[in-house]
């Protein structure tokens, strides 16, 4: 769980955007954030997991979109 706020994570990343697409090519809607339905529902994740050692620092953090098939059981852990 990251201290950051992902609202505004993504108006520093993606600033003046309604969508935008992860480093896999999918789509993520700002008006989706917050939408555990959504399938365009952006999440943030740590590039080096911070239980292996990873800082919570906006240099460790992503903002991206689980595979669909994926949001339900990724959400389901942090739920």
């Amino acid at each position: 769980m990251s201290k950051y706020n992902l609202i505004v994570l993504w108006e520093n990343v993606f600033p003046h955007q309604n969508e935008a697409y992860d480093y896999a090519g999918r789509r993520m809607l700002k008006s989706a954030i917050g939408n555990q339905n959504s399938r365009y529902c952006p999440t943030i994740d740590h590039i080096r997991p911070l239980a292996k050692g990873g800082k919570d620092v906006l240099e460790n953090i992503v903002i991206w979109r689980p595979p669909c098939q994926q949001i339900h059981d990724f959400i389901g852990n942090y739920a």
